[in-house]
């Protein structure tokens, strides 16, 4: 390319925005996708400890537990 036309020139260099283009938002939606089902996960687990816990805990506590009102 180097020597070429000037318009040889501006068609690659405007192909090679559009597949940098292309390539950051393909990456950009990858990397929230992976982020999103990290997350997801994270608070599965946090959900899932959190009932265990509460199954753990005996009936008395449940009999004398106020329910939460909000505040």
């Amino acid at each position: 390319m180097v020597g070429g036309s000037p318009r040889t020139l501006l068609v690659a260099a405007a192909v090679a925005v559009l597949v940098i283009t292309l390539a950051s938002g393909a990456f950009d939606h990858l990397g929230d996708r992976v982020m999103n089902g990290a997350g997801e996960k994270v608070t599965a687990a946090i959900r899932a400890d959190a009932f265990a816990n509460l199954q753990r805990l005996p009936m008395t506590y449940h009999d004398g537990a106020r329910p939460a009102t909000p505040g």
